[in-house]
This record gives structure tokens, sequence and C-alpha cells, in this order.
């Protein structure tokens, strides 16, 4: 089996996620609306950064899952004598995180990842795997 990057395949990819559940509490108010009840409030910068650590984890699973389906759904060509197929993974072990901007207001966080163009070649599709 070859697994392999190919040409220019190999790319960064940032992602920008407004992090689901990381919008400060302050904003809202307990006991009914706006300007109805009592401010509640926000979460630290800390705790908003650890929200996003582990957003960022989960993330990572979800690029793992769909490299395993995108090589399982190759689709094979001829090629030299055997077969090629091209699938897109991800590198989910070197990727960084950007500081969080907004995080009193609207929390906003980047992870920065390798998406690779990968190709698998044998004399048939069972060697190329």
């Amino acid at each position: 089996m070859k697994r392999m990057g190919i040409g220019n395949g190999v790319r960064g990819v940032v992602a920008a996620a407004v992090v689901a559940g990381l919008l400060p509490i302050a904003m809202v108010t307990e006991g009914g609306g706006l300007g109805g009840g009592v401010a509640v409030a926000a979460e630290s910068p800390d705790a908003v950064q650890a929200k996003f650590e582990a957003f960022a984890a989960e993330w990572m699973e979800k690029l793992r899952e769909r490299e395993r389906f995108n090589a399982k759904n190759v689709k094979w060509r001829p090629a030299g004598g055997g077969v090629e197929g091209l699938y897109v993974g991800y590198d989910t072990a070197n990727y960084r995180l950007l500081p969080l901007s907004n995080v009193e207001t609207m929390p906003i966080g980047k992870i920065v990842y390798l998406e690779l163009k990968l190709r698998l070649a044998g004399g048939s599709e069972d060697d190329a795997r």
C-alpha cells in the first residue's frame, strides 16, 4: 500500500467556528428576557478556552471519521498496470489553536490543520489498501 500526498495536495485549512455554548451568559438575564431579571456573570476567559479546546478535540475526531469514510469509498481507476484511488485526509496530530478573539462578547476560535490529498496505488484494490 502506498499512502502519500500528491502534488499540491497539502494545504493549510483554517476552520473558524463560533463555538456553540461559549456566548457569555452575561448577555442574557435570568427571570425572563431583556432587563427583566438579574444578570448572570460571564464565563471566564479560561473557561471559554477550555471549552474551545474540548471542541477542537471533538472536531479532530470528526475529521478522523471523515478520512476513514473517504478511504473506504475511494473511486478506483486503472493506472500503470494496476489501480489507484485518490481521497481527502487530514493531519489531525499536528493542529494548532489560534488565540480566541471576542472572548467577552462572541468568542471565535480558529483551528489550523492540514487537509491532504492522498493516493492509494497497487496491482489491485486489495493490494492498494
